[in-house]
């Protein structure tokens, strides 16, 4: 299937959405011309090349499945004529259509989709209003009574993480000196230039196991990780960093004593 040149002219760039055969949205984009149809098309054509698709093996489809995109992988669970394609914007510029997608994105939620990840300004996406009040309002970090190790989540952050959320996203597996780690009192989690939760790691610090590249993790109880220090929090949650740093380096890991 492919739209008319009249057609794509009056379209410009849009925002489609992909559909399983419940309705649910399972992929979002932004393009322009017949890119909605490719991901359909890309199938007809391993059909074409595979006509005994269907009479796979189990172990035969099984692999097939691991090697492919989930994308696809929910395109044939489904099967080409249950998939619907939705035009939910269109005669837009480049800069609105990822606007629109953005925002859909954040609303479905990544965790949701087969998009690999969220693509535009992510310093953007979705918060709740107790983020927002966090993001323009933190105070700057003016003094500091520990040896920390500031950690950096980046993708892993999202608005409504518990403190063992914050905990398992900062713990492993890392690139990090065992004896400068193990003698720093805290760690910190920081997304946004912000310190978002503490924990008290000194001498908590061991190589990962189950590793063989010398990374790192820090291990506290459940019992630790679920009992905040409500001094420490004082101190440090929610205050910025910014004024500090010009720039995070793609090593998410700093100290700050």
């Amino acid at each position: 299937m492919a739209f008319d040149k009249l057609v794509t002219k009056n379209l410009k760039y849009y925002v489609y959405l992909l559909k399983d055969k419940t309705w649910d949205i399972f992929y979002v984009w932004k393009w322009k011309a017949n890119r909605c149809f490719d991901h359909l098309e890309e199938i007809r054509i391993f059909q074409k090349k595979n006509p005994t698709y269907e009479n796979f093996s189990h172990l035969e489809k099984e692999y097939w499945m691991k090697i492919t995109s989930a994308k696809r992988k929910k395109i044939l669970e489904n099967g080409l004529e249950s998939i619907s394609i939705d035009i939910l914007r269109h005669w837009l510029s480049s800069e609105q259509s990822l606007e629109v997608e953005a925002s859909i994105i954040d609303y479905v939620g990544i965790e949701n989709l087969t998009n690999l990840q969220r693509w535009h300004d992510i310093e953007r996406s979705r918060l709740t209003s107790k983020e927002i009040e966090i993001k323009y309002w933190a105070e700057k970090l003016t003094k500091v009574n520990h040896s920390i190790i500031l950690i950096n989540i980046n993708k892993l952050f999202h608005s409504w993480m518990s403190r063992l959320e914050y905990y398992e996203s900062t713990r492993k597996s890392w690139r990090i000196d065992l004896d400068k780690a193990n003698s720093c009192d805290l760690v910190c989690t920081v997304y946004g230039w912000i310190i978002r939760s503490i924990f008290e790691t000194r001498w908590k610090w061991i190589r990962c196991i189950w590793r063989d590249d010398n990374r790192c993790e820090f291990v506290l109880s459940k019992q630790t990780v679920g009992k905040e220090d409500l001094n420490l929090n004082t101190l440090y949650q929610y205050k910025s960093l910014k004024h500090l740093y010009k720039q995070w380096s793609q090593n998410p890991i700093k100290y700050l004593k």
